[in-house]
């Protein structure tokens, strides 16, 4: 059903016809950093508990660096989220998360 872009693939509907592949690594960051944020962390924290730089904890939340799944997980476990709870689709909308803090 497509390729796997950035070591992620997230599945959205278009509009017009089937599924449609769609990867927002600023999306993602976005959703990290209002975590970390909310968990009362400070990126040398997280970077810390995850076993990453704090450079590249800055890189992923600026959506500048794709992150891979094996970052991905211990960076969730760190903030006390699931993997989907960063990845999914806005469940209050029907398109892609587009005002995260509308959780």
């Amino acid at each position: 059903m497509g390729s796997i872009m950035g070591n992620i693939t997230v599945i959205t509907k278009n509009q017009n016809d089937g599924p449609v592949e769609k990867f927002d690594r600023n999306l993602l960051g976005k959703r990290i950093k209002e975590e970390r944020v909310r968990a009362g962390m400070t990126r040398e924290e997280m970077a810390s508990c995850a076993g990453v730089s704090v450079a590249y904890i800055g890189f992923i939340e600026r959506g500048g660096r794709s992150v891979t799944l094996e970052k991905l997980v211990p960076i969730a476990k760190c903030l006390g989220v699931t993997l989907d709870s960063l990845l999914r689709e806005d469940p209050l909308t029907s398109g892609p998360a587009g005002n995260i803090g509308s959780r």
